[in-house]
């Protein structure tokens, strides 16, 4: 029996990523049956969420965003007054500031990590005066918020984007419904008379 437990124990050390510590080897091990279905919702939540591109990044950039500032963030598409187009580019510029920025936050120290968002990429040059975006993202949104941040940017850029994409399909019906209601309807009576009409002028 003893050699059974012995075997059966390094399971999960074996079949895991080798990227697990042994601490989370140990929980896993320790895991009571009862709570496996809850966890397994937790990890394909945080799967969902997109939360494992950022699984290499240390935990002091993964502070939760306040109630308030992710509602803030979630309306912005609501509020904002230009093009939604403009918000698409403007959404998908900030992502990539982020992402250059993401080795610099990685070697944070206590006070980088409480800076707002806004200032430490007007201080990298990411945010130019004829950006509208800064304007709606809260002051209390810091470094310490960055994997939080992308995730809700994430969201909003699939969001627009599928606006973006419904509002060109409505276009194109519309235009092809124009198109064919002009065929239709106004220029039968002129492709009769062009069939009436004599080609050449008898001689």
């Amino acid at each position: 029996l003893d050699s059974q437990i012995d075997q059966s124990a390094p399971v999960f050390a074996k079949s895991s990523t080798p990227t697990l510590s042994p601490p989370q080897l140990k929980f896993l091990e320790n895991l009571p049956t009862v709570m496996v279905f809850s966890c397994l919702q937790k990890f394909i939540q945080w799967l969902k969420d997109g939360m494992y591109d950022f699984h290499t990044l240390p935990f002091t950039l993964k502070t939760h965003l306040s109630p308030e500032d992710q509602e803030a963030l979630l309306q912005i598409p609501e509020k904002w007054k230009g093009g939604k187009s403009k918000l698409l580019d403007e959404l998908k510029s900030l992502t990539g500031s982020l992402v250059h920025s993401e080795a610099h936050f990685s070697k944070n120290t206590n006070e980088t990590l409480q800076m707002p968002m806004k200032k430490i990429l007007g201080d990298f040059h990411f945010i130019s005066q004829d950006d509208m975006l800064p304007m709606f993202i809260p002051n209390t949104i810091c470094v310490q918020h960055y994997v939080a941040f992308r995730v809700v940017l994430r969201s909003l850029v699939a969001t627009v984007q599928q606006h973006v994409a419904d509002v060109e399909k409505v276009e194109v019906e519309k235009w092809q419904e124009f198109v064919g209601d002009i065929w239709d309807k106004r220029l039968p009576h002129s492709r009769t008379v062009q069939k009436e009409k004599p080609r050449f002028k008898e001689v």
